[in-house]
Formats: C-alpha cells, sequence, structure tokens
C-alpha cells in the first residue's frame, strides 16, 4: 500500500505526463488544421470533423498563419526591432 506521500507523488508525475499529451494532441489537431486550410478546406467543414466550434477554428488558422508570416519575415530578414538610433 502506498502512502499519501507517495500516492501524491505518483499522481502529480501521472498530472503532469497528461497535460505534456494533450498539449502535444492539440499541437497535431492544430498541425491538422493547418494543412486543411492550406489545401482549401472550409472552416465550416473543418469544424464539423474536428468538434470544434467555426470561430475556435478560425482562430487556429489566423494564429498559425500569423505564426507563418513571422517566420517567413524573418527568413528574409525584414522582422525585428530598428536597429540603431532613433
Amino acid at each position: 500500500m502506498w502512502t499519501v506521500r507517495e500516492r501524491l507523488r505518483r499522481l502529480a508525475v501521472a498530472s503532469a505526463r497528461s497535460e505534456q499529451l494533450a498539449e502535444d494532441d492539440r499541437t497535431a489537431r492544430d498541425d491538422a488544421i493547418e494543412q486543411a486550410f492550406l489545401e482549401g478546406m472550409s472552416v465550416r467543414l473543418i469544424a464539423a470533423d474536428t468538434g470544434l466550434s467555426k470561430s475556435r477554428v478560425q482562430a487556429i488558422g489566423l494564429e498559425r498563419a500569423a505564426i507563418r508570416q513571422a517566420e517567413l519575415a524573418r527568413a528574409a530578414g525584414v522582422a525585428g526591432p530598428p536597429v540603431g538610433p532613433v
């Protein structure tokens, strides 16, 4: 039989693992949503397939588009704060 402290430790570890797995699953889902957007799938259809609201699907799509644009801008050397005196 586990002591209360051991049970607390084990549950804390299990909870942390569960949270990480949930985050990984959300990231994979968002990657799939981004791919669906890039392939021209409608918001309505993505929402129906994922069980998310249309507004949530749009928010994920906009967030991913902003990240993609920022990465492209950084790669092109146009992102970042101004350098030198203002």
